[in-house]
């Protein structure tokens, strides 16, 4: 992947890193209102697989891959209802991929730019990453904001709410 035309940092002599997200060690965790705005919904997904670029100790590139079958709330029923084909339908599209196209150092950390697909439909999804740390085992921390609609996921418009916060940690190991 190449870097975006906002960034414009001089490399005298890249040194580049393939990092692997340790999946056992991964948080993918979602918070979002319902029933008109008045109650709180958290919940989460596994993470399958994921790797981040490191060029120069600058965060280069990052792809991942969610097992949307994995969704999980603190309702069952709340559950069954968000894997049908009315929602995530995840019999049809069981993962979810998030792949960056670009990426700007921001405020201490990095804002990536990517693309998000769920339900075979991709849309750009900005994750802000504020915690990075290459070493063996170390850790990341990102977080995002999703609007469901841009996926195709527009009902029930009454009972959820159109945006998701994303929460991500994870640790890293060298591939």
């Amino acid at each position: 992947m190449s870097k975006s035309a906002s960034q414009s940092t001089t490399r005298i002599s890249p040194t580049e890193q393939h990092l692997l997200l340790l999946p056992q060690e991964t948080a993918v965790r979602f918070i979002t209102r319902h029933l008109f705005g008045l109650s709180v919904v958290a919940g989460s997904v596994r993470l399958l697989s994921g790797s981040v670029t490191v060029q120069d100790r600058e965060l280069f590139s990052i792809d991942v891959e969610l097992d949307m079958t994995s969704f999980q709330s603190a309702s069952r029923a709340r559950d069954k209802v968000v894997a049908s084909p009315t929602l995530l339908h995840v019999v049809a599209h069981p993962r979810a991929t998030y792949r960056s196209t670009g990426v700007e150092a921001r405020d201490g950390g990095w804002l990536v730019h990517g693309e998000l697909t769920v339900r075979g439909i991709a849309a750009p999804v900005d994750l802000l990453v504020d915690a990075l740390d290459p070493a063996a085992g170390g850790r990341v921390h990102a977080t995002a904001r999703v609007d469901r609609f841009d996926h195709g996921i527009t009902l029930p418009t009454a009972m959820a709410a159109r945006h998701l916060q994303i929460d991500v940690t994870t640790r890293i190991t060298h591939s």
